[in-house]
């Protein structure tokens, strides 16, 4: 299947909030693991402080969803990023039920995006291994071209 690519609906913005959270805070927690700098803070601590990051975030950053062709309120997957020479990808992700499916790969190509020109990840799990054309979100390295600046952009 072949997704349908568009702007992201107000339905689609609940998912994009509630997996780009959920994404951050499962780093956050395996950044604190595996650094030995403690336990993350709770969930519902961090979830208003990032919720409150995203609004700002999402200010000045576009949000395309990824939808299937054949019932196109059903959203498979989004990106949020901000276009431009350098790309800034702040958060994909695609629901665990299409993984498999070549969708966060769509996406990225959608917004131009490519894996061998230069772009800057700024949050969320940094993806990204081409696994049968499906770009993954699991932590791994990016794109050699790709540089990792943790929301250090923020104003």
């Amino acid at each position: 299947m072949t997704p349908a690519i568009r702007t992201a609906t107000a339905a689609d913005m609940a998912y994009v909030f509630t997996s780009w959270t959920r994404d951050s805070y499962r780093m956050l927690e395996w950044e604190c693991s595996t650094s030995k700098r403690g336990r993350a803070p709770a969930y519902g601590l961090y979830r208003p402080l990032f919720e409150a990051l995203q609004r700002r975030v999402l200010a000045k950053a576009k949000v395309i969803g990824a939808a299937n062709p054949d019932d196109e309120d059903q959203i498979l997957g989004a990106l949020v990023y901000e276009p431009g020479t350098t790309p800034v990808i702040h958060w994909s992700g695609s629901k665990r039920e299409f993984e498999g499916l070549p969708i966060n790969a769509a996406l990225y190509e959608h917004a131009g995006i490519s894996f061998d020109k230069p772009a800057i990840h700024s949050g969320g799990m940094p993806p990204l291994r081409k696994r049968e054309g499906e770009v993954t979100t699991l932590r791994c390295r990016l794109p050699k071209p790709w540089i990792y600046v943790p929301f250090g952009l923020m104003p």
